[in-house]
């Protein structure tokens, strides 16, 4: 893979970038328009396919290059399977943990700026080749002089200067996409979750939280070594086994997929309800699947904590929508969810959507088991609620928990319909016989 030497930082060289990709792109497509006329039915149907696989390759080397915001906003649509083509989103899917690295004399020198010294002086053995790159930064192995193996993630230099101009170049990129107004509440989280994301010295304390009070079996979840952390390096325990994507593709049988589905939901529901805090980046990057079938949870970059008050409404709100339909609604209310000047006229109209909403809702807790194989179009219906909603949107009041929390689970939900699993989506915190 080929090694990046420099990140742009400013604005004008990175609107560069993204012009000369539109240009890359606009001039695949006019060739691809010129010779269709000529071509028989079954070679435009192959010159199309080659056209979508080569345009999603220059944009995904187009955003690696840009990394940060860039690609956060790949991850993220490459969890909308119905908003993109196959060849785009597979594409996307490689924002993961698979980016060309930082070059290595690059990354030497933030390591020595960091330690004062050379890796090689610090570390008992230390990889100069990453072994997983993302959005933020690239993880590398090296043992210490203790002999422990640890996973060293060093941000890439600068990222933190190119969040809030990126964020408006992405949105100007994506607004011609049909469903733009659904995308954009997604965008503007973003930006917050990132700014978070580079402080990795609050990631530190957000992997202690979870250490310490995160106690199932199944999850492995790395220690830290803060000797070796910084506010640009964080040190941690190395988790043997594969990223999540990865492992799926291996095609695993039936059955383990189902332990491992049923492992990260309980991940999620222990961690809200228990902990009063979510892991909030269900990048399948960052969950690592051991060769002992457990999960290792990495990454605690974005996390989301909530006050009891929240928790209870929003269990609340669970329970009611299997079992109460008028509660429902009036929690809505309740939760301030709607603005003050919306009229009665209005609200009925979101109402009767949010209505469709709930009814899809409780499909998930209609049996014990949910199966996601049978129930193959589930998330078509609510793309549509959605895009319907989008339309009030000025109506409604912010609610960043809520967009916090729904994206989580949403992204959860999205990885299991990937999987085809069959999992119990019932549990006792939102389940009542």
């Amino acid at each position: 893979m080929n090694e990046i030497k420099i990140i742009p930082e400013g604005k004008f060289q990175r609107t560069l970038i993204s012009t000369k990709t539109a240009g890359k792109i606009s001039g695949k497509v006019l060739t691809y328009l010129v010779k269709k006329p000529f071509l028989s039915k079954d070679k435009k149907a192959a010159a199309k396919k080659d056209l979508s696989e080569k345009s999603a390759e220059t944009i995904f080397k187009s955003l690696t290059f840009l990394k940060g915001t860039a690609l956060k906003i790949a991850q993220f649509l490459s969890m909308e399977l119905e908003i993109l083509p196959e060849t785009f989103r597979k594409e996307l899917e490689k924002s993961y943990n698979r980016v060309p690295p930082l070059n290595r004399a690059v990354v030497r020198k933030i390591l020595k700026d960091v330690y004062e010294g050379n890796p090689e002086q610090v570390f008992l053995n230390f990889e100069g080749e990453a072994f997983a790159a993302a959005s933020l930064g690239q993880v590398h192995r090296a043992e210490t002089k203790e002999r422990n193996q640890i996973a060293l993630k060093i941000q890439y230099p600068g990222i933190k200067n190119t969040i809030e101009s990126d964020l408006k170049l992405v949105k100007t990129v994506v607004k011609p996409f049909s469903d733009y107004a659904f995308i954009l509440p997604g965008l503007d989280e973003v930006k917050e979750k990132l700014i978070e994301e580079t402080d990795y010295i609050n990631e530190g304390r957000n992997l202690l939280f979870f250490k310490k009070r995160l106690q199932l079996k199944s999850v492995k979840i790395p220690a830290l070594y803060e000797k070796y952390s910084s506010d640009v390096v964080i040190a941690t325990e190395y988790i043997k086994g594969i990223a999540l994507n990865e492992w799926i593709e291996t095609n695993p049988p039936v059955q383990e997929k189902n332990k491992i589905a049923g492992i990260l939901f309980e991940i999620f529901i222990k961690s809200l309800y228990e902990l009063k805090c979510i892991h909030a980046d269900p990048n399948p990057g960052n969950f690592i699947i051991t060769p002992d079938l457990k999960v290792g949870l990495i990454d605690f970059g974005c996390v989301k904590k909530y006050d009891q008050v929240f928790i209870d409404n929003y269990q609340r709100l669970n329970k009611a929508i299997h079992k109460d339909e008028s509660e429902y609604f009036s929690l809505l209310n309740e939760l301030n969810l709607f603005t003050d000047d919306i009229d009665e006229e209005i609200q009925h109209e979101i109402i009767q959507i949010m209505h469709k909403v709930a009814n899809w809702y409780a499909l998930f807790y209609e049996k014990e088991w949910f199966d996601f194989q049978e129930n193959k179009d589930i998330f078509i219906e609510p793309q549509k609620l959605f895009r319907e909603l989008a339309k009030y949107k000025k109506y409604f009041n912010s609610q960043p928990d809520f967009i916090y929390l729904d994206r989580t689970r949403y992204g959860l939900y999205r990885i299991f319909e990937k999987m085809q699993v069959k999992i119990k989506i019932r549990n006792k915190y939102e389940w009542e016989e």
